[in-house]
């Protein structure tokens, strides 16, 4: 429950940016990657896009090496002893 509602507003926020308007309408009218062509033809908006690249390659890298801890019978931060 808890990652529905941390994952939910993502999944709007991806969905919504594929729309054609220029504010968010949920579900999109009409699809695009006009907002996507914007970022990647201004030079201005390259280090936003490589901040967010790196954030998301840092989430999935700590995520995945908390599974690995765990599935190696490592210990979690708020396990007792």
């Amino acid at each position: 429950m808890i990652l529905l509602f941390l994952a939910l507003p993502i999944v709007v926020i991806l969905v919504t940016s594929f729309s054609n308007n220029a504010f968010a309408s949920f579900p999109p009218e009409a699809w695009t990657l006009n907002w996507y062509m914007a970022l990647f033809t201004d030079d201005s908006k390259w280090p936003a896009a490589l901040s967010l690249s790196a954030l998301v390659f840092a989430l999935v890298l700590g995520r995945l090496s908390s599974v690995v801890n765990r599935s190696r019978g490592g210990r979690s931060s708020t396990a007792p002893g």
